[in-house]
Parts: structure tokens; C-alpha cells; sequence
């Protein structure tokens, strides 16, 4: 089955999701207690497999609310230095909406992408590949010709 190429803002928010996986990397190996080099291996893994998953589709839900906590626990660290609680609050919320939509974004682009060939084919692609129209029981299908 062929893909259709993802977009290049794909390839940037999964390069932005590393830091989250570097971050997920650090609280692992600090859990599992692990020394010495073992330790840089069991995080490069970890940084591989997230940018792995962000490409499969359907599994990529997984790396993608993973990455949203903590990019929003992230921001929201950042925001709490704020001293006004009414614009903290705003401005939580408003990077809750953001990273949610980004994340969103990636989760759409790679699951979509993989439902390409199932979509209904326009008459042009129809007229232009091949298509060939049948009627039966008064529905109508177009089936491409092998």
C-alpha cells in the first residue's frame, strides 16, 4: 500500500517531541535506578522508540498524549513564576489549548495519511485512472480495473 508523504510540520513537531522523549528518558533511568552506561543506552532507546511510534498510525495516540503532559507540565512550570493569579490561570489554559492542538495535528497527519487509499475518488480521478462504473441494485460503485 502506498503513503502519501507526510507534511513537513509533521517532521518538525516530532523533532519537538524529543525533548519530551529526552525528558521521559531521564525519569526512567533515574526509576529503574540504573549506573554507568547503561543508563545513556536505556535513554537513547527510549528517545528512538518515541520518535518511532510517532509514525505508525494509530499508535502514535500514545507518544502524542504523552508528549502533550508533558509539554504542558512544562509550560506551566514556566508559567507559575507569574505573580498575577488571574493571568496564570489564563495563560495556563491558553498553552493547554495549544499543545493539545499541536499534538492533535500530528495525531491527524499520520493516522490521515494512512487512509488515503480509502477515500471516494473524484469523477476526474475517475475519468483519469481507470475507474470503472457499476450499478447494481440501483447503487452505484466505481472500482478501479487491475
Amino acid at each position: 500500500m502506498s503513503r502519501k508523504p507526510l507534511q513537513p510540520t509533521t517532521y518538525g513537531i516530532a523533532i519537538f517531541n524529543l525533548f519530551s522523549a529526552f525528558v521521559y528518558g531521564i525519569a526512567i533511568a533515574d526509576k529503574l535506578r540504573l549506573e554507568g552506561g547503561i543508563r545513556i543506552g536505556v535513554r537513547i532507546t527510549i528517545i528512538v522508540l518515541f520518535l518511532a511510534l510517532e509514525f505508525i498510525p494509530k499508535i502514535v495516540i500514545a507518544p502524542a498524549v504523552a508528549a502533550g503532559f508533558m509539554n504542558i507540565f512544562i509550560a506551566w512550570s514556566f508559567i507559575d513564576h507569574i505573580g498575577n493569579p488571574v493571568v496564570r490561570i489564563i495563560l495556563k489554559a491558553v498553552a493547554a489549548v495549544i499543545f493539545v492542538l499541536i499534538e492533535l495535528s500530528l495525531f491527524t497527519d499520520v493516522t490521515i495519511a494512512s487512509k488515503e487509499d480509502t477515500r471516494v475518488p473524484t469523477f476526474q480521478q475517475i475519468k483519469a485512472q481507470g475507474y470503472k462504473k457499476t450499478t447494481v441494485d440501483g447503487v452505484t460503485s466505481y472500482k478501479k480495473e487491475i
